[in-house]
């Protein structure tokens, strides 16, 4: 092997472990968000919460038992699901 090709080997040896390197990081990174990004996740989730929850009261005021119900078992679940998120960050 003449050495530009040896040397053109090398450098694809680099991006490709560059690459690879980069993609794990990436990968690790979306499987383990900081603790800003899930603090903000929290926020947003629990704004859906209790959107669900008060939603669901004034439907239920309203007289539509089915649906105040299933949106105010909706909200419980993901309050009760973020608070339980909160309390790991």
């Amino acid at each position: 092997m003449n050495m530009r090709n040896k040397r053109l080997l090398e450098s694809t040896k680099r991006l490709s472990d560059s690459t690879y390197k980069r993609a794990m990081k990436q990968a690790y990174q979306a499987a383990h968000p900081s603790r800003k990004a899930a603090y903000r996740g929290a926020i947003i989730s629990g704004g859906i919460g209790l959107l669900l929850l008060t939603v669901g009261g004034v439907v239920l005021g309203l007289g539509q038992t089915g649906w105040g119900l299933s949106l105010l078992g909706s909200g419980i679940v993901v309050a009760g699901i973020n608070v339980w998120n909160v309390r790991r960050i």
